[in-house]
């Protein structure tokens, strides 16, 4: 199995764009690699290949503040193979993961997190990031290695 992980944000005129590395940064916990591409006359800062680290964190953070139910909720499946998290910026400013709607993010905006598959479909990725619950607890729950070998 192969998984694409990239991730996205713009750049408003008002941001500094170190800050925003930054929380980038608070996400991953660790430096990385971005670049600027611009769409439709604005600036992203964009990263791809990002690593199957930055799927650990968020699928132990998920069932350790236990927020399953809102991360289903969140997700949006762009396709039959692309699954799409928004982040909410400033939460990632204080090392913190929330996830938000494209819709309601904050006013600093969010930050896109893309998880693509050529194999599994976008709901089978959804099922296995952010099971679904019956009365607070995950319905057929599984471990993160169960499901996938990264190599």
């Amino acid at each position: 199995m192969t998984l694409t992980i990239s991730v996205k944000t713009p750049i408003y005129p008002t941001e500094d764009k170190e800050k925003i590395e930054k929380c980038i940064e608070n996400l991953f916990d660790k430096k990385v690699k971005l670049k600027i591409i611009e769409e439709r006359g604005v600036n992203f800062l964009y990263s791809t290949n990002i690593g199957i680290g930055l799927l650990k964190r968020i699928f132990s953070d998920i069932r350790q503040k236990k927020f399953l139910d809102t991360v289903r909720a969140c997700a949006v499946i762009e396709n039959e193979y692309t699954l799409l998290l928004y982040l909410h910026k400033q939460a990632l400013c204080s090392k913190r993961i929330a996830v938000v709607t494209e819709d309601t993010s904050s006013p600093f905006g969010h930050i896109e997190l893309r998880i693509q598959s050529e194999n599994d479909t976008a709901e089978e990725i959804l099922d296995w990031l952010a099971p679904k619950t019956e009365k607070g607890k995950e319905i057929n729950p599984r471990s993160f290695r169960e499901i996938y070998s990264f190599s």
